[in-house]
């Protein structure tokens, strides 16, 4: 990790960082953004068309995409669903002869928006998705760039895919089921986004504004505020708060001079002999002072697990930028 210090010193306001690392060695690179409102970007060893292009369609975005699950309440909320309305969680969901499984076994019993981000509940999301509807979720996400490339100006600039019925009828000549939209609340099934996608993402729930990444140093992209009401966003960022401080990203902000929210994921690819996980972290930091800010998407193929395989990456990263914070009794 000693290049990536070299790589951010000297970094001020707004930075985004989408990384991709195989195993775990850092070997595709990093993306950096500067300013959010603005989008500088600058291209660092070359592999600016793996992590802006690539649809990472095999990896898939895992828990951490949608069950940003804050994604899904932004949809949620205006349909009157509360943050504090709590799912009982039993360790399984089903629908339509779909089953989907916690992370925890035997569940999770009753949660809340804020627990269920903390623990990273899939039952939960997929929930919270079914009732808030197809259209709801499927406009939060395109609300936050998802499902449309992100307007970097290079040559590759990867859509990633939002599914939807006229998509899946037109393609496979079925209809949309609940099961889908279930997959598709925790980050799986046919649901496609890319690294740099993911950090507008965590950048965007940060601030509130999604920007427009460019290349060209000092050029100016266009940003938009979020269409989400303040309320619904702080909702959501004190989630992800509980996720860096004692949930399963605690390890992607420990120590770390600033303050941090974020989200994990783990994805499972393939099936057999051939299974394989891919772990992702996204977060969000800002130095305690307000200076400086920055997003970060990081994503682990062939790793183990969000929390323990990306997360203390991430951590690395932001150690690097925001410094260490002072241990008690350090002088």
């Amino acid at each position: 990790m000693k290049f990536l210090a070299y790589l951010v010193s000297g970094i001020s306001l707004g930075s985004i960082y989408a990384i991709i690392a195989l195993g775990y060695t850092m070997v595709y690179g990093i993306a950096k953004m500067l300013n959010f409102a603005h989008g500088d970007v600058i291209m660092v060893g070359g592999y600016i068309s793996y992590i802006a292009a690539s649809n990472l369609g095999k990896a898939k975005t895992a828990t951490t995409m949608v069950a940003i699950g804050g994604y899904l309440f932004l949809a949620a909320l205006p349909a009157g669903l509360s943050p504090e309305r709590l799912y009982d969680c039993t360790g399984v969901f089903g629908t339509g002869g779909v089953r989907i499984r916690c992370s925890r076994r035997w569940g999770h019993g009753e949660l809340n928006l804020a627990g269920a981000l903390k623990e990273s509940c899939n039952p939960y999301f997929c929930e919270v998705a079914l009732e808030a509807g197809s259209n709801a979720v499927m406009s939060a996400a395109r609300a936050l760039g998802l499902g449309a490339p992100t307007g970097i100006d290079f040559p590759v600039d990867a859509a990633g895919l939002v599914p939807d019925d006229a998509w899946k009828t037109k393609l496979y000549s079925k209809p949309w089921y609940s099961g889908d939209l279930a997959q598709m609340a925790i980050g799986q099934g046919m649901l496609l986004a890319s690294p740099l996608q993911m950090a507008r993402v965590a950048g965007a729930i940060g601030t509130g504004v999604l920007a427009t990444p460019v290349l060209r140093k000092g050029a100016r992209g266009p940003s938009s505020p979020l269409p989400f009401a303040k309320e619904h966003l702080d909702a959501v960022r004190s989630g992800m708060r509980k996720v860096v401080v004692s949930g399963t990203g605690k390890r992607g902000a420990e120590g770390v001079d600033a303050y941090v929210i974020g989200k994990t994921g783990t994805a499972e690819v393939g099936a057999g002999a051939n299974l394989r996980k891919n772990a992702w972290f996204i977060a969000y930091a800002e130095s305690n002072d307000g200076k400086r800010a920055v997003a970060v998407a990081l994503v682990v193929e062939n790793g183990e697990a969000g929390g323990t395989t990306a997360a203390p990456k991430v951590r690395n990263i932001l150690e690097s930028i925001f410094g260490r914070k002072e241990a008690a009794g350090e002088a």
